[in-house]
């Protein structure tokens, strides 16, 4: 009898332990890393904006650092800097998803709304690669004689642009040095603008100095 008791009490702190160690393994299992919640893949990317400010303007002091404002085809967008590492330039502009590994300050901020992500990813779908365009040095001759407080890009994949397809290149004040007129493009960055997200983190940014 002494025996069979001691048997289950056993049974009992075996069975317990069992329960614990598969219990913790599943929750170790199902537990998602910081590195891995990050989708670096550059397939994923339908569109991107950067901000970099002009180092003759006093009142900013990052003129070294290029921000990144990217959306995924799911929506997700991350925010991310780049300070003069050329290597991270070279492999984001070729759509090496190592870039990723070398991005500064990388950081998810939020999702546009699953409307918004049908709407935008349809517009980029439907750019002709071959509307005409305005180029400023092409076109004019030359840039305007302005102080830009800031430059920025519009760009996004397309499949007929071995990397990037630029829509819009511009200064804040002197306007557009490049800028596709392909509407479905062009309406492209309209969604954008008036995403939340963008405005907030354009804000942001150019509060930095």
């Amino acid at each position: 009898m002494y025996m069979a008791c001691k048997f289950r009490k056993i049974l009992n702190i075996v069975s317990v332990c069992l329960v614990i160690i598969l219990t913790g393994c599943g929750k170790i299992e199902n537990e998602v890393s910081p590195e891995s919640s990050v989708e670096s893949d550059m397939d994923k990317i339908i569109f991107y904006a950067t901000i970099l400010h002009n180092y003759q303007e006093e009142k900013y002091t990052d003129s070294d650092i290029k921000y990144y404002f990217v959306v995924q085809n799911d929506g997700t967008v991350w925010t991310m800097e780049n300070n003069c590492n050329y290597e991270f330039t070279r492999k984001f502009d070729s759509r090496d998803s190592s870039a990723w590994e070398l991005a500064d300050h990388l950081e998810n901020i939020g999702s546009l709304s699953a409307e918004d992500t049908q709407k935008l990813s349809e517009y980029i779908s439907r750019i002709d690669v071959t509307s005409e365009d305005y180029d400023s040095l092409r076109d004019d001759g030359s840039n305007p004689d302005v102080i830009d407080s800031f430059y920025y890009t519009y760009k996004c994949p397309v499949s007929d642009v071995e990397k990037w397809f630029t829509i819009i290149e511009a200064g804040s004040d002197s306007g557009d040095f490049y800028k596709t007129y392909d509407e479905n493009a062009l309406s492209a960055v309209r969604l954008i603008e008036s995403s939340q997200l963008f405005v907030d983190w354009k804000e942001k940014i150019n509060r930095i100095n």
